[in-house]
């Protein structure tokens, strides 16, 4: 069945996962150290709990570990952008696209939400790097 989830906020590791109707999904909420993210956890509305160890760089999802660098790869060669996710014996390009296919279950779900996440969160940290980069290099400059 496929269910299309709405994030109710854009801090999207502290917010919650409905449907159309406003049925809630899922719930993240983050632990933050002084610098950094610690530990995201996200909950499914049936029970099933997993988190994302940012500083272990490690998925648990129903008890199973899984270290992100055993979880992914470069998809089309060592300079592409596009990465493929391993889970349990299933593989996942992950792209959006319009067509939309049914997931398996909780955990492939569960996974999916965990792999999404991540990598925004390395996209929004690669650019906020670079913004004080480029702010240091200017006030170094003036």
């Amino acid at each position: 069945m496929s269910i299309a989830l709405t994030f109710t906020d854009k801090k999207l590791v502290d917010t919650a996962l409905v449907t159309l109707d406003g049925a809630l999904h899922y719930t993240t909420s983050t632990t933050e150290g002084r610098t950094r993210r610690k530990t995201t956890t996200i909950s499914a509305a049936s029970g099933l709990v997993g988190f994302i160890n940012w500083r272990e760089k490690v998925f648990s999802i129903n008890g199973v570990r899984q270290k992100w660098e055993d979880l992914k790869e470069r998809s089309n060669g060592i300079f592409s952008s596009e990465w493929e996710w391993h889970w349990g014996s299933r593989s996942y390009k992950l792209k959006f696209h319009k067509s939309h296919k049914e997931l398996l279950d909780e955990i492939e779900r569960k996974f999916l939400l965990m792999a999404i996440l991540q990598m925004e969160m390395h996209r929004q940290d690669q650019l906020e790097r670079a913004n004080t980069a480029n702010a240091i290099v200017r006030a170094t400059t003036s």
